[in-house]
């Protein structure tokens, strides 16, 4: 990762903790490399993101630089036939991208390497607490109140989340009665 210029704000509003443990490490770094990503992710960090097969999305261009990230193929085919099996899902896009739907409401879509979830908003934020999981932030955008992404290296990790799906499909069913 080549360096870039400093984010001086983002550094300001995040601080690395006092002695952080190793998860607080990995989430610091995450978030730095997606906002700021003025120095490389130490390599005893990387090396456990690596081992916990943790994604890690870059920081976005600007504006006139931004591109449409391409979305990981081997992501949709794992997550079609977690979730395409669910009699309430159904398949279908959202801005060129693959999503999934209940009630012809957007539930879950496939965005670069990631995967972009709704959820109550509490178990949201409670859920960034976990390192492979991020807010939601599509092209740059502010983070979504009610979005998490799921950075996952190995597609067949997602699988280790059915019950964050399945969260989101019950969440998102009951918005549309």
């Amino acid at each position: 990762m080549s360096e870039e210029k400093l984010n001086r704000a983002w550094h300001e509003k995040n601080r690395m903790p006092d002695r952080p443990t190793m998860k607080e490490r990995i989430k610091w770094h995450l978030d730095h490399v997606r906002n700021c990503g003025c120095r490389p992710i130490p390599n005893t960090v990387l090396e456990e993101i690596k081992k916990q097969g943790i994604g890690i999305t870059k920081r976005k261009q600007g504006k006139k630089e931004a591109k449409k990230p391409a979305f990981e193929p081997r992501h949709k085919a794992v997550l079609d036939s977690l979730l395409l099996n669910h009699p309430d899902v159904v398949g279908g896009k959202m801005f060129g991208y693959p999503a999934y739907y209940v009630n012809k409401k957007l539930f879950a879509c496939v965005y670069g390497d990631a995967v972009g979830v709704k959820m109550p908003e509490e178990l949201a934020n409670q859920l960034l607490s976990r390192p492979h999981i991020t807010p939601f932030q599509p092209m740059g955008k502010p983070k979504m109140r009610e979005w998490i992404q799921i950075n996952r290296k190995r597609p067949s990790d997602y699988e280790k989340d059915m019950e964050i799906f399945e969260a989101s499909i019950n969440f998102v069913k009951k918005l549309s009665k």
